[in-house]
């Protein structure tokens, strides 16, 4: 009886792996490779510098290089009227009111809401529009509004 286990049975494979074949391709793969590095770092190194040197750009100056960017905004950094360092002074000092927040004047969204079906929201909405155009407390009356109605039917449910 032999070591070795032959099945028989159709539907098996029993061909010896292809070795040499993978060896071959992968061989061929890499001088393959091999050759065509070059070819492509000469073709990229090309393509980059007719970008950085093309007369094709906006304004016809080609691109900068990074030191001639940071050169111009430093020079202009330093003309300016006030250094940065200063203006942060001046800022931190007493000019926040600059940079606050404020509330927005316009009425557009107020008058979104009123568009609504749910009817408090359009009472609530309304009432501010008015408070509003009266330049009164707009959040108040709103709010005295949905009190009002919430008493209401606070009322209508003790009635039941």
């Amino acid at each position: 009886m032999s070591s070795e286990h032959h099945n028989t049975k159709p539907g098996y494979d029993t061909t010896p792996p292809a070795s040499r074949r993978m060896l071959e391709v992968a061989v061929l793969v890499t001088v393959i490779l091999i050759i065509l590095v070059p070819f492509f770092r000469s073709y990229f190194k090309f393509m980059t510098e007719s970008e950085m040197f093309s007369g094709e750009k906006i304004g016809a100056e080609g691109v900068k290089m990074r030191a001639e960017v940071e050169a111009e905004q430093k020079a202009r950094l330093e003309s300016a009227p006030i250094a940065i360092g200063e203006a942060a002074k001046q800022l931190a000092a007493g000019r926040a009111s600059a940079v606050a927040p404020k509330a927005s004047e316009d009425l557009g969204a107020l008058a979104g809401w009123a568009l609504i079906n749910d009817e408090k929201a359009v009472v609530a909405a309304q009432n501010a529009l008015e408070g509003a155009a009266r330049g009164e407390d707009a959040e108040g009356e709103a709010s005295e509004a949905q009190g009002e109605e919430s008493e209401a039917s606070e009322e209508a449910a003790s009635a039941e």
